[in-house]
């Protein structure tokens, strides 16, 4: 597997903030910036990077940098979730109606002419 953490035939990794150089085979091994060299199967499954770890995408999801079960757990943008929550909250979609209101008004505004202060803290 080809990626940006291969030079020269060695995998460049990350490890205890130091950086690291390895060998490794291409066919055989995957190289993970932040975990270095793996086998690309292993218990039979292919195996993906996922942050400073390794996961199974046949079983697992990665989220933020950190392996889960697929069978417990999705990968909401960028937060994890049970199955059985909703992608999304009620909160998110009040920020986002309120910033569409507040874009609607300052559109009105400036082509009057006026100037508008928004601030949004959250």
């Amino acid at each position: 597997m080809k990626t940006d953490t291969v030079v020269d035939d060695e995998c460049v990794y990350t490890k205890n903030g130091e950086i690291q150089f390895a060998k490794f085979n291409e066919t055989t091994q995957i190289c993970c910036a932040r975990s270095g060299v793996h086998d690309k199967c292993q218990q039979e499954q292919e195996v993906q990077c996922c942050g400073d770890k390794i996961y199974r995408p046949g079983k697992e999801i990665c989220c933020e940098d950190k392996p889960y079960s697929s069978q417990n757990h999705r990968c909401c943008g960028n937060i994890i979730t049970s199955l059985t929550e909703r992608c999304g909250n009620k909160r998110g979609r009040d920020i986002l109606r309120f910033t569409r209101r507040i874009w609607k008004s300052w559109l009105r505004k400036s082509r009057r002419g006026k100037s508008i202060l928004v601030m949004i803290f959250l």
